[in-house]
């Protein structure tokens, strides 16, 4: 029985489209400067292209121009904002569901999710930064699956990359969905990987659940 409902964040509650383009324009701005002629919109397509290739989306776009790393500009969350109806989706779910989260994010998670005002639906957040393990180690699920006590097989997870969300969730029992937002839909399929369930946007989850 379905007892666990958990999130990633990026891409899955928050868009993070303003985010990518502010990214791509600062990054774009400071090749430029060391005399590579690109575009914030040929950075935001190189992003794609590797996200297609299963590789790191933010951190490869910038190796494939030859720069250094320690020059790159610093990925923040400026600009992101919540898809519509987040917080009628999760007050939906709630009511048959405990909620949870499991993301790579940095420290102040919680923090953001009080300013967005949908902190007090979250019954566990399990934030990569505080738990010292990272999305796809499975042992980030493995520590969320101790805290709750539930078996694997009564925990969902959403996500919108098979890489980092889908196929992990999986390796570890849990039943999954895979979200087409933000960068995701770019992302390579797993070879014989699927997700349980695929929507378009998160209302999609109400007819389901």
């Amino acid at each position: 029985m379905l007892s666990w409902i958990f999130f990633d964040v990026g891409s899955t509650l928050v868009d993070e489209t303003l985010t990518y383009q502010r990214f791509a324009n600062e990054c774009s701005m400071t090749l430029r400067e060391y005399g590579k002629e690109v575009t914030a919109a040929d950075f935001f397509a190189k992003m794609q292209e590797l996200a297609a290739l299963g590789e790191p989306p933010i951190r490869n776009a910038w190796a494939w121009y030859g720069l250094p790393s320690n020059i790159r500009p610093h990925w923040n969350y400026e600009g992101e904002t919540l898809y519509p109806d987040v917080d009628r989706i999760l007050d939906y779910l709630a009511q048959s569901y405990r909620l949870g989260i499991i993301a790579n994010q940095n420290r102040g998670l919680e923090q953001r999710l009080e300013s967005f005002g949908i902190r007090h639906f979250f019954n566990l957040i399990v934030c990569s930064e505080e738990v010292g393990y990272q999305k796809p180690n499975r042992a980030l699920f493995d520590y969320t699956l101790r805290q709750v006590k539930s078996p694997a097989g009564d925990c969902l997870y959403i996500g919108d990359r098979m890489d980092n969300d889908i196929l992990p969730a999986k390796r570890v029992g849990m039943r999954t969905v895979h979200v087409l937002q933000g960068i995701g839909p770019h992302h390579c399929q797993q070879a014989g990987i699927t997700a349980d369930f695929t929507v378009q946007c998160l209302s999609d989850l109400m007819k389901l659940f």
